[in-house]
């Protein structure tokens, strides 16, 4: 079988033209690589500062804890002061109304 001038120029004008689709294709797949790679990139980017976020939200909590337990000792701290200076007054108030009694005892009016 003998092929002609024109058919050869017809499989080579074939060839050239899925070779160039195929180079184009080619590229577009590099790109969308590209691009799904810097995609993933950012991705990890936004993923580690959720984690960090959450990870400082973690620590706010835990010193607002802390804090809120701080001020709970301080209030509990300060009301047993209170009430020491208070049990103290009435124990010394007792006292002197004692003293006072007993004087008027010894002395009548």
């Amino acid at each position: 079988m003998k092929i002609s001038p024109d058919e050869i120029s017809e499989i080579l004008s074939q060839t050239t033209t899925f070779l160039g689709q195929l180079l184009a294709t080619s590229a577009e797949l590099k790109e969308n690589l590209l691009d799904q790679q810097a995609t993933d990139s950012q991705q990890k980017k936004v993923d580690q500062i959720k984690q960090e976020l959450e990870q400082e939200k973690n620590k706010m909590k835990e010193l607002r804890g802390r804090q809120q337990h701080k001020r709970e000792l301080e209030k509990a701290r300060k009301d047993s002061s209170k009430r020491r200076q208070h049990e103290g007054r009435g124990a010394n108030d007792l006292v002197v109304f004692a003293a006072e009694m007993a004087a008027a005892r010894k002395n009548p009016l």
